[in-house]
């Protein structure tokens, strides 16, 4: 799996795999963007085509993953989960200091 951007003044579409679902992606304000990426929020970093890993939801629940999420005004992430299967969905809220 992979998430691709396009970057309209350059002209170039840009793709990073990611190796799981892609549930979210919302810009940084250091650049680059952070993404739900199966159970994990990640960092990705366009130039130099990285992703590191920031936390990890639900480790005993391999079944769930991030299938959504939104930056609020003063610049915490709420993610919502769920299950690959089912159609729970719960939603969690990820600080600054990346404490769930």
């Amino acid at each position: 799996m992979s998430l691709f951007v396009k970057d309209k003044v350059m002209n170039l579409t840009c793709f990073l795999s990611t190796g799981d679902t892609v549930g979210f992606a919302v810009p940084r304000r250091s650049g680059g963007y952070v993404a739900g990426v199966g159970r994990s929020i990640v960092a990705l970093d366009w130039s130099s085509q990285t992703m590191t890993s920031l936390v990890e939801v639900d480790k005993d629940k391999p079944n769930n993953r991030l299938n959504d999420g939104k930056v609020d005004p003063v610049g915490s992430l709420l993610a919502g989960k769920s299950g690959y299967l089912s159609s729970f969905v719960v939603t969690c809220r990820c600080d600054t200091c990346l404490t769930v």
